[in-house]
C-alpha cells in the first residue's frame, strides 16, 4: 500500500490533475496556434534540493533555450529544446568497469485546453558493468535512476543511495525498513551497504562491504569480493529461527565465449557464527542440534548462456560445514539451480509471452550432528547460496502458496526442516497492455542526417531518400565496430611499425610553418587567398584553426602524443595519409594548396615551399604503402574478428531495445509450484503442488509482480495459499 501510495504521488506530481489530453500531432497544435503555457524538466527533487531546482531554472530561461513559456508553440522550438535539455546534462561515460551507459529522454505536451499547452521533458539514465549486463540476474543491484542536472549537491550524495522498502507475507506480516549504499573511492572497498527490516515478529540486519574489478583482456574478465555480517530472526510459527553469520567471499566470471555467450563463474567463501531455534534439544533426535556454532567452507561454479532471446543458466554449490566444535567436517550440504527464462512473440514484439522456469535441488549428508537452523525449508521467499553476490543460487524449496520458512515439514510431528529437497516453479507472463520504448513516429521518421566520416560509414544518401531509424543504428554500430578495431589493430607490431613514419613530418611541419609565417608577410590578395587554404586563423570565441596545413598539423600532433599512449587509431592515419571513401588524404590535399602557393611567390620562396612539398608528398606515400601492408596482414583480420566478437552482443541488445523494448507495460501472470521435502533417506514427504494468478507491472525495467497463489490439496495445519508480491529489476541487456 505504502509503495502504491508513493506511485500515485509521483504520477500527480508528474501529470497535473485534470489535465486535459493533447491526443493531436504537434504539426496540429502549432497550425492553431496554440501558447506555451509552461515548460518544465520532469524532476521529483527538485523540491527537496534547491540546488536541482536552481539547476533546472537555468536551463529553462536560458536565453538560448529554443522553447519558452507565453511564446507561440512550433514543433521546431518544440524538438530544438529537447536536444538543449539533453545537452545541458551530465555527458554519458562508459568505462571499464562500467561500460554500458544509457540514457531515455522523451519529450510531450499536455494540459491542451483549446489555446494553451504545457511542455514537458523527461530524462532517466543508466550505466551497468559489462559483467551485470549478461548476468542472468542483477542480484539485486539498482539499474535506472532518475537523471538529474549535476550540482555540488548532487554530485556529493551520487556516492550515497538511500532506498526504503517495505513487504507483507504470513511468516513476518507487515515489515519495512531501509538500505542505504555508500560507494568510497577506494581500489579494494567500492561499496558499503547496510540493510536493515523489522516487524513484530521478525528483524534482519544486514552490512556488507564489497569490491570489485573488471578487465577488458584475457580469459577472466570480472572478479568481485565481499565481506557481510548478516542476522535475522524470524518467527516461523510456533519455530523462532536465529541465526547470524560472518562472511568472506569472492566470485570470478570468465569473458563470454562463443555465439551463445557462455559465461563460467566459481568462486569460494568462508563463514563463521551462531544458529539458533527454541526447539526444545530433549524431544530432537541426537544428531539434531537446537543451537550450535557454525563454522563453513563454501565453494561453487556456475554457467550462463543465451540463445537468441532465451536465456539459461546452472549452478553448483557445496558447503562443509561444522557445527561449531573442532574442525572436523559435521556436515555437507549440496545445492543444484537452474533455470531459463524463455522469450516467445506470437503476435507482436512488444505483445510477448515470457516463460520463466526454475528448477533447484539439494541434500544434506550428515556426518554427525546438524543443526536444525542448517537444514531446508522453504515458502515463497528464495534464499541465496551466495548471499551479497550479484550471482544467484537457490538454497532453499521456492513453492509461493506457502509463506515464508512455513514450508518446513515433510510429514507430521517431523522435526523442522528436511535434508533433501526438489522444487520447479513455472510463471507465465503475457503482456497485453504497452507503450514501446522507441515510440513509432522514430521509428517511422525519415532523416537526412549528415553521416560520419569514418570509413565505415555509407555513402551519403541521394537527395530525395530516406535514412530510417534502423539505418542509423547500423551506421553507429559500425562506427563503434571500426573504433573497437582500431584501438585492437593498435596493438599489433605492424600496425605500431607504420605508424612510427608519422614522426617523420614533425620535423618538417615546423619548417612549413615558418615558411608560412614569412609568406604572410607577402601583401598580394592572391597570395593572401592561397595562403588562407593552408591555414585559417580560428575566428572570436572559436579555438581550432581550419586549411590544409592546420588539418595536417593537427592530426600529426595527435597520432604523435597517441604513439607515446599507445592508442593510435587507424581512421586517424587515414585521414592523413590514405583518404577515406576516395576522398584525398589530408596530406594530398594540402600538397595541391601547397603547389598552388608556390606559383604566386618569388623563386626563392617558391623552391623551399616546394621542396617542401615533395617531403611531405614523400612521406605520405611511403605511409600509405606500409599502412596498405598492415591492413592486409593477419593481425589485421585478427583485430577485424575482435571487433566483430565484441559488437555482437550490443548489436543484438540494440535491435532489440528498438523492436521490443517497453516504457511501460501490464501483463497477467501465471503461478505454477511443485515441491517435494525428505526428513530424511527413507521418510520423503509428499508431493506439494501450488497455482495462481496475478499481474505485472513494468516500467522500464522496473518490475511489480502481485498475485495469489493456492495450496493444492493443503495438509492439516497448512494454509490455504499466500499473498505474493514482489519488486524487481528485469535485465534490459541480457
Amino acid at each position: 500500500m505504502l509503495f502504491s501510495l508513493f506511485l500515485f504521488a509521483i504520477l500527480a506530481y508528474s501529470h497535473p490533475a485534470f489535465a486535459a489530453k493533447c491526443e493531436d500531432k504537434e504539426e496540429a497544435y502549432e497550425k492553431d496556434k496554440y501558447t506555451v503555457r509552461h515548460v518544465r524538466i520532469d524532476t521529483p527533487v527538485d523540491w527537496l534540493f534547491g540546488s536541482v531546482g536552481d539547476a533546472i531554472k537555468r536551463i529553462l530561461t536560458d536565453k538560448d533555450m529554443p522553447i519558452k513559456a507565453h511564446h507561440f508553440f512550433t514543433t521546431k522550438a518544440f524538438d530544438d529544446g529537447f536536444i538543449f535539455v539533453n545537452n545541458n546534462f551530465n555527458p554519458l561515460q562508459a568505462v571499464p568497469k562500467a561500460r554500458f551507459a544509457a540514457r531515455l529522454a522523451y519529450p510531450f505536451i499536455e494540459n491542451c485546453d483549446g489555446s494553451q499547452l504545457d511542455v514537458v521533458y523527461r530524462v532517466y539514465s543508466l550505466s551497468l558493468s559489462n559483467y551485470l549486463i549478461r548476468n542472468f540476474e542483477l542480484g539485486g543491484k539498482r539499474e535506472v535512476s532518475r537523471a538529474v542536472p549535476e550540482t555540488q549537491t548532487t554530485s556529493r550524495l551520487a556516492h550515497f543511495y538511500v532506498q526504503p522498502n517495505v513487504g507483507y507475507n504470513r511468516s513476518r506480516a507487515v515489515f519495512g525498513g531501509a538500505s542505504l549504499l555508500a560507494q568510497i573511492p577506494s581500489r579494494f572497498i567500492n561499496n558499503v551497504s547496510l540493510e536493515s527490516s523489522g516487524s513484530t515478529s521478525s528483524s534482519e540486519v544486514g552490512l556488507d562491504a564489497s569490491g570489485s574489478r573488471e578487465r577488458e583482456r584475457g580469459l577472466i574478465r570480472y572478479t568481485e569480493w565481499n565481506f557481510e555480517y548478516f542476522r535475522d530472526d524470524i518467527q516461523e510459527g510456533a519455530l523462532d529461527l536465529k541465526r547470524a553469520t560472518g562472511r568472506a567471499q569472492i566470485l570470478a566470471a570468465t569473458r563470454p565465449i562463443g555465439d551463445q555467450e557462455l559465461t563460467l563463474r566459481f568462486g569460494g567463501a568462508i563463514e563463521g557464527g551462531n544458529r539458533q531455534t527454541d526447539e526444545n534439544a530433549a524431544e530432537l533426535p541426537a544428531d539434531a542440534l537446537a543451537s550450535s556454532g557454525h563454522k563453513a567452507i563454501k565453494l561453487f561454479v556456475g554457467a550462463s548462456m543465451n540463445a537468441g532471446r532465451h536465456d539459461f543458466k546452472a549452478s553448483y554449490g557445496v558447503q562443509f560445514g561444522n557445527a561449531g566444535e573442532g574442525t572436523k567436517i559435521d556436515y555437507i550440504k549440496q545445492v543444484f539451480d537452474a533455470g531459463a527464462n524463455l522469450r516467445l512473440f506470437p503476435w507482436d514484439h512488444h505483445y510477448p509471452i515470457a516463460l520463466e522456469g526454475r528448477f533447484a535441488a539439494g541434500i544434506i549428508s550428515n556426518k554427525g550432528v546438524l543443526p536444525v537452523a542448517e537444514r531446508f525449508f522453504g515458502g515463497n521467499v528464495e534464499e541465496n547460496f551466495l548471499s551479497g553476490s550479484t550471482w544467484g543460487i537457490q538454497s532453499n524449496p521456492f513453492i509461493r502458496s506457502y509463506p515464508q520458512n512455513r514450508f518446513a515439514y515433510a510429514r507430521a510431528g517431523d522435526v523442522f526442516g528436511g535434508e533433501r529437497f526438489v522444487s520447479a516453479n513455472l510463471t507465465i507472463v503475457a503482456t497485453v497492455w504497452a507503450e514501446p520504448l522507441v515510440p513509432k513516429e522514430v521509428m517511422n521518421y525519415c532523416a537526412r542526417p549528415k553521416l560520419p566520416s569514418d570509413e565505415t560509414a555509407p555513402e551519403n544518401p541521394e537527395d530525395g531518400t530516406c535514412l530510417s531509424y534502423d539505418e542509423a543504428v547500423e551506421i553507429a554500430l559500425s562506427v563503434a565496430e571500426s573504433s573497437i578495431k582500431s584501438s585492437y589493430l593498435s596493438e599489433k607490431k605492424k600496425f605500431r611499425e607504420m605508424t612510427e613514419n608519422v614522426k617523420s613530418l614533425a620535423k618538417p611541419l615546423e619548417e612549413l610553418r615558418g615558411e608560412l609565417s614569412r609568406v604572410r608577410q607577402n601583401s598580394d590578395p592572391a597570395v593572401q587567398t592561397a595562403l588562407t587554404k593552408l591555414y585559417d586563423p580560428p575566428p572570436p570565441g572559436a579555438t581550432e584553426a581550419s586549411g590544409s596545413f592546420a588539418y595536417v598539423h593537427k592530426t600529426t600532433k595527435k597520432i604523435l602524443a597517441d604513439i607515446e599512449d599507445e592508442k593510435v587509431t587507424r581512421g586517424d592515419v587515414k585521414i592523413l595519409a590514405v583518404g577515406v571513401r576516395n576522398e584525398p588524404s589530408y596530406i594530398q590535399d594540402m600538397a595541391v594548396d601547397l603547389e598552388a602557393l608556390a606559383a604566386l611567390l618569388p623563386s626563392t620562396q617558391a623552391a623551399s615551399i616546394t621542396a617542401l612539398r615533395g617531403t611531405f608528398a614523400a612521406q605520405g606515400e611511403i605511409i600509405k604503402t606500409k599502412f596498405d601492408e598492415a591492413m592486409k596482414t593477419t593481425e589485421a583480420a585478427e583485430a577485424e574478428t575482435q571487433a566483430k566478437e565484441e559488437m555482437r552482443y550490443p548489436t543484438r541488445v540494440m535491435k532489440e531495445l528498438s523492436h521490443e523494448a517497453n516504457l511501460y507495460s501490464f501483463s497477467p501472470v501465471a503461478f505454477f509450484d511443485v515441491a517435494r521435502l525428505w526428513q530424511s533417506p527413507n521418510q520423503p514427504g509428499d508431493v506439494r503442488r501450488g497455482a495462481g494468478v496475478g499481474g505485472r507491472f513494468s516500467l522500464l525495467s522496473f518490475d511489480v509482480t502481485a498475485g495469489y497463489s493456492w495450496n493444492i490439496h493443503p495438509r492439516p495445519g497448512e494454509g490455504r495459499g499466500a499473498f505474493v508480491f514482489s519488486l524487481g529489476l528485469s535485465n534490459l541487456f541480457r
